[in-house]
């Protein structure tokens, strides 16, 4: 009888009612246990699953002793029937309680198996450090059994639940069931070997105890995370306990814990116990252990037989010191220079010498990624370790945050830039935050320039402080560096000179990712503009190679609508990032037109722009034509106030646009037609213009030379090849310009008999289906042959038939072809876009290149129909041409002035360019690529509805001609100029007269008119100052009718006028004895100034000649004198330039001057110059002639119009009615030098014209009218005079006379009844 029979049925009650219905018993013995020396008692034995109970032999039962298994140090049994316990120090001694039934051996196996289940992949010994049995041969059922369990199937995790179990038991804590089944099916599924304590942080700090505990003996994870996680002491005591039993843990990751330098000498002591450890990576980063704990640690880092690959000791407050002796361990322990890959140090101060650093990187070593930012490092000592020894393996360096020894640029040390030049592996490098000096800059990029080992380089300079002066390294070197492909540039203060650096990166092919925001922070506002035209040039070449380009907190504001204007067309971008510029809603509503036609790009960041609930629906609606763009981060600055102001409204456009993006992650196939139209469209937006333009010019040149045949000679006809050359070229344009459509014709075509590629993925479809159902057939077969061999008895025929048909309809309904055919034609989408996006790359580059090749056919055919294929110079300068005409088009095909037509259509097209602003403007040209790209910009950047880029060109072009050669300089064109879109217009004319009185100032000094005297030359604003003798002669020219008008063309004049002036030049030019000709330049003027003072002296000196050329009637005098002004001497211009018209006092009008009073003093210069304007008012002055109101109502109101304002003015008052019948004209602004008129000569049969009448506005007085009133001894206007004066409508006029005229108040008066004004002969 066993001893268990002993066991009554009332003690086993009892026993189980103690213990509790939960707890499973699988043995029960009754023992003899050693209570006193040589005293022994009854007690039941009960061995549980994780614990034993020793247990009292009476009823009720009671529990005397309990242990765990894990408490038990040692087991022994050096006799047969003896059974010792080792627990805790403490020896509990058991016999059997009947010697005729040993069951000592069954004991001691039920031990062992019951912690082989526990742990089952860890040994016995390792838990039980003693396990002495007397003889062997008694363990050999437990090795048996032990060998069972070690070949049971797996558990998951490597029994992490029971083993977690066993610790909830082990530490009396309560079992959690979410922690057991987290790891049994979160961990499991995603195979992760690494436990972190994230995962259970929510619970209770004691109930990690026993998740700590678990990892003691379990050999399934071998990485255990406690990150960012504050530990109770228990569980800190666990974790050491647990480093030092652990037999499978190879990474530790303890960062930011809060561990101190005491702990740290424990984990070192922990870590040198566990003689098997296997430890590779130790994370001890953001713990204050300070130079002590380092010094602690460099025990197990030194002694590490295998080596680490991983240490991290970042921000944990360490010194020079104690980097020095943690380097000194690695240079030590010889297995770390192959096993080391990656060293972190960032965060901790190394003002001093870490020498032994420099001598751990200086080796030849395996480190691939080094972190040494933030370390106060001189980054001058560390490149040389770094070039003898990681120049092979290291792949990422982290030097940010550090900065050079000295700013002098000739202290960077040579391996700085050696480095860059020899390493092979580098792929990640950071040098933000190092107020690098320009010297090291260009080091590092030319270094990198000179590298052909390494590529895919990532480049961070930002945060450097680079300026302007690093915007120009950056510009000269970038471009060159072939090995980046990401670099950062951003918060460097570039500002204006981003453009530039935005232009050199456009050169270099191999970067990928451009991150430049925070650049424009403090830009001025009229930079703005160039920085973003850069970037949408970049974007819109058709080899740009960026992808990803962030312009982050920029603040661009409207600016930044151009770049949203280019991304329409792009092809090139797949991730942006505009977040933080305030394009508000209007910046939206252009993103959402981009989106509508944009086929590259996948995500998109725009938080922090201003966006209402209006701008995102407007980026909603644009997504619905948009099936590539995947991605957008949620904008939550921007959603804040909107759910503020409408939450239910937010909700719904957040979720339809949510819902938009999650359609377009599904692959789908996407129409070509869209695109192909869109091409389409780009190619011929203003190339059909120039098409038609140039069609129409050639078949006009057709029909005049066939109208024009009989008349035309052999010699002056084209043959007839080249006329029916030119008529089949231009049917070659009519159809060119829907060659995008044909070619998209022919690929339809092609697809509406079947896609290939369709085709062949519905046949892979239909075999990949038949392989599937063949595989599974085959798998089922299998698994069938594995059961009938397992279980020969049981599957019979009839099973096993069943089971294979039950495989077949679950293939059936699980995997139709359907569902395969559907699978590869997601997997073949991408496929199938690409193949469009090729079919339209090149349908375009055909359609652009025919349409290239038209134009040029139809500019041969058209200089074979002219015969002329020489091309000149224009007259204008290119910083007047703000676009290019037809006309300059026309003339250089067809030889300039000599085209066939008429000259009625040239002026129809160059009156046609002076159109309202509103009137749009029709490119003559065909424009680039990237300009038909990019959408023109909206009503909401422009002006009263006209776009700021399209505003008219206010100056036609001038032609050219064969007397002159423009002699201005090439000047740089202003890239936005403002233009006074109205100062040339007439103005109306004003119906009373200004109530202000012009006061003259007395006694003025000699200076206090030199500013008025000498006005300053001014200029229309998009025509730059021109040389007296280049074209000053052309601006102004007089018409048949004496109408001034702006002549910039001097080939629009009739011939009968030109001769006209021809003969006015010979006569002035021989009354003033100049010489013939137009000088070049400034200087010229005043070398003839000089020639003809010599002149008239020596006309002087003989006498009547000189004399007889100045007496006379004074009207044929001052008219000589206004024609010689009028004509191209260099005396004239300079005169008419700076003198006003002075009129003389009456009575002194018929008086003469003798030519010595015009004699001038030796020199040109200064007070002499000054002199000579003086004499020569006085001159004028004299030669004024009087004449009757009879004369003075015959005269034409033209002939006396002396100043630049006052032709205008009369240009305006013939050309415009007034605006009432009765008042004075009004004057058109003062124009510049540029445009200064021509004297008008007098008609034939007419006197002395009166003058104009004068202006609302007075001019300033002139050193003239100072000097004659001084001269003339103050005289004042006789009463005659005076009484005109009044009658006058008008103030005095610009160009006034005497001082006493300015400082004489003006009464208002009535205005004069009959048609033409009153005004006084004198006052001009």
């Amino acid at each position: 009888m066993s001893i268990r029979s002993v066991l009554t049925r009332d003690l086993n009650e009892s026993i189980r009612s103690c213990l509790g219905r939960s707890v499973k018993i699988s043995m029960k013995c009754m023992v003899r246990m050693e209570t006193k020396q040589d005293k022994f008692e009854n007690r039941v034995l009960a061995f549980s699953a994780c614990r034993l109970f020793i247990m009292t032999a009476k009823v009720p039962s009671r529990i005397d002793h309990h242990f765990h298994y894990l408490d038990i140090q040692a087991i022994e049994s050096k006799h047969p029937n003896e059974f010792c316990l080792v627990v805790n120090d403490k020896r509990y001694t058991f016999i059997p309680a009947d010697e005729r039934h040993n069951e000592i051996d069954a004991m001691i196996t039920n031990l062992g198996v019951s912690i082989k289940n526990v742990f089952p992949t860890v040994p016995l010994s390792h838990i039980v450090r003693k396990v002495e049995v007397v003889p062997a041969r008694r363990l050999q059922k437990l090795h048996e059994v032990a060998r069972l369990v070690e070949a049971r199937e797996p558990v998951p995790c490597g029994g992490f639940s029971t083993q977690y179990a066993c610790m909830c038991d082990y530490h009396n804590l309560p079992y959690r069931d979410e922690v057991a089944w987290d790891v049994d099916t979160i961990y499991l599924s995603h195979d992760s070997r690494e436990l972190s304590l994230q995962d259970f942080d929510h619970l209770d700090p004691k109930d990690l105890v026993p998740i700590i505990s678990a990892l003691e003996y379990n050999t399934w994870f071998t990485k255990l995370r406690i990150s960012h996680l504050r530990l109770s002491h228990e569980a800190a005591e666990r974790l050491l306990h647990v480093l030092k039993k652990s037999v499978s843990l190879e990474e530790v990751y303890l960062d930011n814990t809060g561990l101190k330098a005491d702990y740290a000498s424990k984990l070192s002591m922990a870590l040198l116990a566990n003689s098997s450890s296997l430890l590779t990576v130790l994370d001890v980063s953001h713990n204050p252990i300070e130079d002590k704990g380092a010094s602690h640690l460099t025990g197990p880092v030194g002694r590490a037989a295998k080596g680490l690959r991983q240490l991290a000791f970042s921000h944990c407050g360490l010194t020079a010191k104690g980097v020095n002796h943690l380097c000194h361990a690695l240079s030590l322990n010889r297995t770390m220079a192959t096993t080391l890959t990656t060293l972190d140090l960032s965060g901790n101060n190394m003002k001093e010498e870490v020498t032994n650093l420099y001598n751990f990187l200086a080796q030849p070593n395996a480190v691939q990624s080094l972190n040494v930012s933030s370390c106060d490092l001189l980054l001058d000592s560390i490149f040389g370790a770094l070039l003898r020894g990681c120049t092979q393996n290291l792949s990422r360096l982290d030097i940010s945050k550090n900065v050079f020894n000295t700013k002098k640029s000739k202290d960077i040390p040579p391996s700085f830039k050696q480095f860059f030049t020899s390493t092979i592996a580098l792929k990640y490098l950071n040098c933000s935050g190092c107020r690098m000096p320009l010297e090291a800059l260009k080091n590092l990029l030319l270094g990198l320039a000179c590298n052909e080992s390494t590529e895919d380089v990532e480049l961070d300079l930002s945060s450097n402080g680079l300026g302007s002066t690093g915007a120009h390294v950056l510009e000269s070197c970038i471009h060159g560096v072939k090995c980046v492909s990401s670099l950062d540039i951003s918060e460097n203060g570039l500002e204006q000179d981003l453009s530039g650096v935005v232009t050199a990166v456009s050169r270099n092919k191999s970067v990928r990712t451009l991150k430049m925001g925070r650049n424009l922070i403090n830009i001025k506002s009229k930079h703005v503009h160039h920085v973003v035209e850069a970037v949408v040039q970049m974007i819109q070449e058709d080899d740009c190679m960026v992808e990803v380009l962030h312009l982050n907190d920029s603040r661009l504001k409207s600016d930044l609508y151009s770049l949203l204007n280019a991304l329409g067309s792009n092809s090139c971008l797949q991730t942006l990032d505009i977040s933080g510029n305030l394009m508000g809603d209007t910046g939206a509503r252009l993103l959402s037109k981009a989106l509508q036609i944009n086929c590259r790009l996948r995500q998109i960041c725009l938080d922090r722009n201003g966006i209402s609930l209006q701008g995102l629906s407007d980026i909603a609606y644009g997504l619905q034509c948009n099936y590539t763009l995947k991605y957008i981060p949620a904008p939550l600055h921007d959603l804040t106030p909107c759910m503020k102001l409408s939450p239910e409204r937010t909700e719904a456009v957040w979720r339809r646009l949510q819902d938009l993006l999650h359609r377009n992650t599904a692959p789908r196939g996407r129409p070509s037609g869209q695109a192909f139209r869109l091409q389409q469209g780009l190619l011929l937006s203003s190339a059909q213009q120039m098409l038609d333009r140039l069609v129409a010019q050639i078949r006009e040149q057709v029909r005049t030379l066939r109208e024009a045949g009989g008349a035309a000679t052999e010699a002056e006809r084209p043959p007839e090849q080249a006329i029916a050359r030119a008529e089949a070229v231009c049917g070659d344009a009519q159809r060119c310009k829907q060659l995008m459509s044909r070619l998209h014709a022919v690929v339809t075509e092609r697809e509406a008999a079947g896609s290939p590629v369709e085709l062949r993925l519905s046949q892979v479809a239909e075999e990949l289906h038949t392989v599937i159902a063949e595989h599974i057939e085959g798998t089922v077969d299998r698994m069938l042959d594995t059961a009938e061999a397992e279980c020969p008895h049981v599957l019979v025929s009839s099973v096993r038939e069943a089971v294979r048909a039950t495989g077949a309809e679950r293939l059936r309904l699980a995997l139709p072809s359907e569902k395969v055919g559907a699978g590869l034609q997601r997997a073949g989408s991408e496929l199938a876009e690409r193949v469009n996006e090729l079919h339209l790359n090149v349908a375009g580059q055909v359609s652009d290149r025919i349409v290239d090749e038209v134009i040029e056919s139809l500019t041969r055919s058209y200089q074979e129909l002219t015969g002329d294929v020489t091309r000149r110079r224009a007259c204008t300068p290119d910083v007047l041409k703000s676009h290019p005409r037809l006309s300059g088009d026309v003339d250089s095909v067809g030889g300039g002035g000599e085209s066939s037509r008429s000259r009625e259509d040239v002026t129809s097209e160059q009156s046609s360019d002076l159109s309202p602003p509103a009137t749009p403007q029709l490119h003559a040209k065909k424009l680039n690529l990237q300009g038909r790209k990019t959408r023109p910009k909206s009503v909401v950047d422009s002006v009263e509805g006209v776009s700021a880029d399209h505003f008219p060109d206010l100056l036609p072009s001038l032609e050219d001609t064969e007397e002159e050669i423009d002699t201005v300089s090439e000047l740089p064109a202003p890239a936005h100029q403002l233009r006074h879109l109205g100062k040339a217009r007439p103005r109306r004319a004003k119906s009373r007269a200004p109530t202000r009185p012009v006061v003259g100032e007395e006694g003025a000094g000699l200076d206090s008119g030199l500013d008025a005297f000498f006005p300053p030359a001014r200029s229309l604003p998009s025509s730059p100052l021109t040389s007296p003798d280049s074209e000053s002669r052309q601006l102004m020219t007089t018409s048949a009718d004496n109408t001034p008008h702006l002549g910039l063309d001097r080939t629009r004049r009739s011939s009968a006028l030109r001769d006209d002036e021809a003969q006015r030049d010979r006569k002035s030019s021989g009354s003033a004895g100049s010489g013939g000709g137009v000088k070049k330049g400034i200087s010229s003027v005043f070398s003839k100034l000089a020639a003809d003072r010599v002149a008239r002296s020596r006309e002087d000196r003989d006498g009547d000649g000189g004399k007889s050329g100045r007496k006379g009637a004074g009207a044929d005098t001052l008219a000589d004198s206004d024609s010689s002004a009028g004509s191209g001497s260099a005396d004239s211009f300079l005169n008419h330039l700076l003198s006003p018209v002075v009129v003389p006092p009456p009575g002194e009008g018929d008086s003469t001057v003798e030519p010595a009073a015009l004699r001038r003093p030796a020199g040109l210069g200064g007070s002499d110059l000054l002199a000579e304007m003086r004499a020569k008012q006085e001159k004028r002055a004299s030669l004024t002639p009087k004449h009757t109101p009879e004369e003075l109502e015959e005269r034409s109101p033209l002939q006396e119009v002396k100043g630049r304002a006052a032709a205008l003015a009369a240009a305006a008052a013939i050309k415009s009615p007034p605006a009432a019948p009765h008042g004075p004209p009004s004057i058109s602004p003062k124009p510049s030098l540029a445009s200064k008129p021509k004297q008008a000569s007098p008609l034939p049969g007419q006197g002395r014209p009166p003058p104009l009448p004068p202006g609302p506005k007075p001019r300033p007085r002139s050193m003239a009218a100072r000097t004659e009133h001084r001269h003339s001894g103050g005289g004042s206007v006789s009463s005659g005079e005076a009484d005109d004066a009044a009658g006058a409508a008008s103030p005095p006029a610009v160009d006034s006379g005497p001082e006493s005229w300015n400082s004489r108040p003006v009464d208002p008066a009535p205005a004069v009844t009959d048609g033409a004004p009153e005004s006084d002969g004198e006052l001009s």
